[in-house]
């Protein structure tokens, strides 16, 4: 049963409107579904405790239902019914994703020399070395400045190829004191 904002705020105390709110069409997407079933056991527990208190109302009053809680008693049902869809959602999304995974990514190739978030390979190493041998080679016919500034580069990919594979940190420094 659809509700205004402002009769749901007057309606329900500060911990319900969250309830409310988490089971919002936007919010639903963007929580997992072991978050939504947490919320869907609140509002179970909301649920319980409307009910109770409709049927304490039923046996005091002779026989009828205050409004307020009978309101809350559809508000809530309406809470629980949309968690529950956005928790099959949110399941059948999770099992397409560990299919897709299951199945394996398409694997791009490497680029030459170069592994995937590990160290350095031979390859890349022995193409920085090639890199400063060609720049030690132009070093001679190009002017000073130009020359000094490719060795600053090569020199810096240098250091960075030491770092990839440095154990710690002084092992680090020996290796960049050295200048190999």
């Amino acid at each position: 049963m659809p509700m205004s904002r402002a009769k749901v705020e007057k309606l329900l105390s500060e911990s319900e409107i969250r309830l409310y709110e988490a089971s919002r069409r936007g919010s639903i997407g963007e929580q997992g579904a072991s978050r939504l079933r947490k919320l869907l056991e609140a509002t179970k527990k909301q649920q319980e405790k409307q009910n109770t208190l409709a049927k304490k109302q039923l046996t005091g009053r002779g026989g009828e239902v205050a409004a307020n809680t009978r309101l809350k008693q559809d508000l809530f049902a309406d809470i629980a019914t949309r968690l529950d869809k956005g928790i099959k959602q949110a399941d059948a999304s999770a099992s397409k994703a560990a299919a897709k995974t299951a199945r394996g990514p398409a694997r791009k190739k490497a680029s030459k020399g170069a592994k995937r978030g590990g160290a350095p390979t031979r390859a890349l190493k022995k193409a920085v070395k090639a890199r400063a041998v060609k720049a030690r080679a132009h070093a001679s016919n190009a002017p000073e400045g130009a020359a000094r500034k490719r060795m600053g580069q090569v020199a810096a990919e240098r250091a960075h190829l030491a770092h990839a594979s440095a154990r710690g940190r002084r092992t680090q420094a020996k290796r960049d004191r050295k200048g190999r």
